[in-house]
């Protein structure tokens, strides 16, 4: 498979993005992008599960000041910016094609603008490090005067649940058939497409969502609906990756919302889930490995604010103006798709392809 050009819009896009979107992170009036933020109000919540496994064990009462997170995860055109303006040197052997066993086919050679699932500037950066994140976080620190920076496992957790109190912040039956009007996740469509479009099924050992997200593999990002607080795609897309180092339990974690940082640590939390598999729950967690790099794997920032609860943060306008025209173009794409699912389903067939 060769390597698709980023100026040319992928013929495995799911969406419908036009080439005027194509390197748009180059026009935007500024050397950063400043993100849209949502203001996360202070609060406290039990963090974990007693039914989750045992690294989500015990259940326990955590405090968060107020802060703010990333409405959306981090998108090709911010993390441009930061390459472009600084010449950051970033790595070529991203795992990221697909084949008949799924990822590993063929050579290691991507990197976070050129990969499979580049399909925008405006799709969530993957083939990124976690050095590579905290980078771009703090050089966009030094640009705007402000503290951003990853977020703690216990924000991300409090953030996502947005004040429920269920396994999903849409309620506690799994595989419900709601979980894609919040995410992108191996669902009823990407079940049927992936075999055309790369060769790879979804057989017996994955979960499918047994409803249509309307996407492949990554998507725009903000295009489904947010969790209580207003946050986009914390649910699916890419998995996250977060501040903390992974331990293997909550005993002795901290209750005030920081960090767990250990001296010498080689593998750190990284949440929620991805295109590419079924909806997680709450509470479920990930280890990571420090130079760990592939394609699945993105990130979003938290807005330090000193525990002010500041008014969320609108973004910079030419990046949201562009990012609000390409979600409007791929949902005009899923109306089609929907269009014809009705239409199949009307014919006497299932509705699934």
């Amino acid at each position: 498979m060769q390597k698709l050009p980023l100026r040319t819009l992928s013929a495995l896009s799911c969406s419908i993005l036009t080439s005027q979107f194509a390197h748009s992170g180059n026009y935007i009036e500024s050397t950063y992008i400043e993100p849209p933020m949502v203001a996360v109000p202070k609060g406290d919540f039990l963090m974990g599960s007693t039914q989750g496994r045992d690294d989500e064990k015990p259940q326990h009462r955590v405090f968060v000041s107020a802060f703010q997170m990333g409405k959306y995860e981090v998108t090709i055109a911010e993390f441009r910016k930061f390459v472009e303006q600084t010449g950051y040197p970033t790595v070529e052997n991203c795992n990221h094609r697909i084949g008949k066993k799924w990822f590993g086919s063929g050579k290691k050679d991507g990197s976070w603008d050129n990969n499979i699932y580049a399909h925008s500037e405006f799709h969530p950066v993957v083939c990124v490090t976690r050095k590579d994140a905290i980078a771009y976080a703090d050089w966009l620190s030094k640009q705007t005067g402000k503290h951003y920076r990853l977020p703690t496992e216990a924000e991300w957790e409090y953030a996502l649940r947005g004040g429920t109190h269920t396994r999903y912040f849409y309620g506690d039956k799994p595989l419900s058939g709601q979980a894609c009007k919040y995410a992108n996740l191996s669902d009823l469509h990407a079940k049927t497409q992936s075999p055309k479009q790369y060769n790879a099924v979804y057989n017996d050992r994955y979960t499918i969502e047994p409803c249509h997200d309307y996407e492949v593999t990554t998507a725009v990002v903000g295009l489904y609906e947010p969790n209580p607080f207003g946050i986009h795609d914390m649910l699916g897309n890419v998995v996250e990756r977060l501040a903390d180092c992974y331990q293997e339990n909550y005993n002795k974690a901290p209750n005030d919302g920081s960090a767990v940082v250990k001296e010498g640590c080689d593998a750190y939390v990284a949440r929620g889930s991805s295109w590419h598999w079924e909806a997680s729950t709450s509470s479920a967690r990930m280890r990571m490995r420090e130079d760990f790099i592939a394609a699945l794997e993105g990130f979003r920032l938290a807005l330090d604010t000193n525990g002010k609860a500041l008014e969320s943060q609108t973004g910079n306008k030419s990046f949201v103006k562009a990012l609000t025209q390409a979600q409007q173009q791929a949902r005009q794409n899923w109306q089609k798709k929907d269009a014809q699912l009705k239409s199949t389903s009307a014919n006497g067939n299932t509705g699934t392809n």
